[in-house]
């Protein structure tokens, strides 16, 4: 990744515009569209210039790309990160503890909703608090009648949620 900035405010990194799995680089004026590995994200970084300019000679030096560099840094922070729940206040996680990723992380975006209402509600941007609302006013996704059901998370049935995901989020 090469940065350019021609302005004096702070330089920002970015790796462009994502569409349904796909990536768009702009490489010498040329834009150019590539797949992006699974489980992967794109996600844009601002920062002084001094400080991207260390990162880009410490990712050198290291033979790594920037990109690597920086999501490095970012999980070795988060090693050493606590996250406290509404649930169990005195007890910190460690964020990468295997019994707290278990308890908020899904493949699923509208699963990943449901588990951070229950265990961090405080946490909640806006339009996720919009969506939990929406949620919560219709009866018919508690799955109270089924309780044993794989697919019953603290009273949510979520397969019904998933079925419903795009309509829950559009009535937001």
């Amino acid at each position: 990744m090469r940065i350019k900035n021609t302005s004096s405010g702070p330089v920002s990194l970015s790796t462009g515009r994502t569409e349904i799995g796909t990536d768009h680089l702009v490489v010498d004026g040329q834009q150019i569209k590539r797949k992006l590995p699974t489980g992967t994200a794109v996600i844009s970084v601002r920062m002084d210039k001094r400080t991207a300019y260390l990162c880009e000679l410490a990712a050198r030096s290291q033979g790594r790309s920037l990109s690597n560099f920086i999501e490095q840094a970012v999980q070795q922070t988060l090693a050493n990160s606590t996250i406290s729940t509404h649930l169990n206040p005195q007890r910190a996680y460690l964020a990468f503890d295997p019994e707290f990723l278990d308890a908020i992380w899904d493949t699923d975006e509208a699963d990943r909703l449901v588990k951070l209402a229950h265990f961090m509600p405080e946490l909640m941007t806006f339009d996720e608090q919009r969506i939990w609302k929406q949620i919560k006013t219709q009866p018919d996704l508690y799955a109270s009648h089924d309780a044993a059901s794989p697919d019953a998370y603290q009273g949510w049935d979520l397969q019904k949620i998933r079925d419903d995901w795009d309509r829950i989020k559009t009535a937001s």
